[in-house]
């Protein structure tokens, strides 16, 4: 595996995380690495295999990245995510915490899997 290549420039302008105890912050950044060494890492290999033998399901690898960026999130993620956010932000007056943090953090796993997919060459600029 990969060093993670979660850095301060995909965390750049997400306020609301910043603005996170450290305890919570750390719980958050520690499910983005968990998640992009397993669901994400996978997802990845899945699209690198379609880009080699040009079988995209979407036309371009770009939106093939969006698109399984998009699964993914629906599929395995973002449950989690939200499970996260529920057990942070337990009462319901702090739902709109909950819900703009949780953008933030898919804001986050979509500038991720896109490192990710640059990384792997699947977005690669062609020559």
């Amino acid at each position: 595996m990969h060093a993670s290549l979660l850095t301060d420039a995909l965390l750049k302008g997400q306020r609301r995380l910043a603005k996170l105890a450290p305890k919570q912050r750390k719980a958050l950044l520690t499910a983005l690495t968990r998640n992009e060494k397993g669901n994400m890492a996978e997802a990845i290999s899945e699209l690198r295999e379609r880009v080699e033998s040009g079988r995209l399901l979407y036309g371009t690898p770009g939106a093939d990245v969006s698109e399984t960026f998009d699964n993914i999130w629906d599929m395995y993620i973002g449950g989690g995510v939200q499970e996260e956010l529920d057990a942070l932000f337990p009462d319901e007056e702090q739902e709109d915490a909950r819900s703009g943090l949780h953008d933030e953090v898919r804001t986050v796993y979509s500038r991720l899997f896109t490192a990710m997919a640059k990384q792997d060459g699947i977005l690669a600029s062609r020559r």
